[in-house]
């Protein structure tokens, strides 16, 4: 299966490249050189395109085929390199700037629309239950939905089975391996629970030629702000400081102060009306006033529209106090 996603991914771009080259040649401004009337040439365009494409990994499964960012500084590096060698071969004459900027623009076009066209078969075919990977599963027995609820989020996997952490135990080792390599499993994933006293049994999905991956505890691990990163070559999990600094703060802090002061004068009209509303509908000031903490603990103070009665702060104690009752506090 790896090798027949290889495949017509490569046979996808080869097409996309030589489609673009073509189309640019035809529609570019006319000029003769050897890079545009001798194959030899459109083979090296197509090598250096397709082997750069090669050497970023957009050829992985996963989510490296669908790295359009990824594949867009891929064709345009691999057209610098063209340019850069074309003007090193023959510096006088190349090709025309139209007929480069052309094959430029149809190579990362037509190399997006058939990753588009494979990634949409790719799903259609997996809806169907089609060109998926056999995998299997050991999990504990209250990690067993949400690993397989992890799992299926891909869409590309089918979970042939599924056993506890005993089948990793010495006396049943061999029999789950031998089971593995019967069922053709090529993917394992085993809960962090059922390998975290076992991590030596690695070895044993290594030798047999299975990719182990290791699902984390979904109860514990659930930050959406985590960041993988390694320190010693070993993989930790970090949550960055939401903190501007620099250049980047007073750059947001300008943008801030236009943006307010814009808003504030385009919205004056609304505002007064607002503030006309509050005057006549109770007694007290218009703006509610009170201090907050900032960056770095720095104490600010905050204006806004008053939609409570004045000295609301103050009466909640008195208000609390009414409430309760012997046995707890009243709804």
């Amino acid at each position: 299966m790896r090798f027949l996603r290889v495949f017509t991914l490569v046979i996808l771009d080869f097409i996309a490249v030589f489609s673009a080259w073509k189309l640019a040649v035809q529609y570019g401004t006319p000029l003769y050189s050897p890079w545009v009337q001798h194959s030899p040439f459109l083979l090296l365009t197509l090598a250096i395109e397709l082997g750069i494409l090669a050497a970023r990994g957009l050829y992985k499964a996963g989510a490296h085929r669908r790295n359009y960012s990824a594949i867009f500084k891929a064709v345009s590096l691999a057209a610098f390199i063209l340019l850069l060698i074309a003007f090193l071969y023959e510096p006088n004459s190349y090709i025309s700037r139209s007929t480069f900027l052309l094959f430029w623009l149809f190579s990362v076009t037509f190399v997006y629309a058939g990753r588009f066209i494979f990634n949409f078969g790719t799903e259609i075919l997996r809806n169907k239950g089609a060109i998926r990977y056999p995998v299997f599963l050991i999990t504990d027995l209250e990690d067993k939905e949400d690993n397989i609820r992890l799992i299926q989020q891909e869409n590309c996997y089918s979970i042939i089975g599924i056993v506890n952490s005993n089948c990793l135990d010495r006396s049943n080792r061999e029999e789950t391996f031998n089971h593995l390599r019967e069922q053709g499993i090529v993917e394992a994933f085993v809960s962090w629970n059922s390998i975290k006293n076992r991590l030596y049994v690695c070895w044993n999905f290594y030798t047999a030629g299975i990719t182990l991956r290791i699902l984390p505890m979904t109860s514990e691990v659930h930050h959406p702000k985590f960041v993988l990163w390694t320190i010693g070559e070993v993989p930790c999990l970090s949550i960055p400081a939401p903190i501007i600094t620099g250049s980047d703060f007073w750059l947001k802090r300008c943008f801030d102060l236009f943006s307010s002061v814009t808003l504030i004068f385009l919205l004056s009209p609304l505002y007064l009306v607002i503030a006309i509303l509050i005057k006549l509908d109770s007694p007290g000031p218009v703006f509610f006033r009170q201090d907050r903490i900032g960056l770095h603990s720095k104490k600010f103070k905050i204006w806004k529209f008053r939609t409570m009665v004045t000295n609301a702060e103050k009466l909640q104690a008195s208000l609390e106090a009414k409430n309760e009752i012997k046995d707890g506090v009243s709804s």
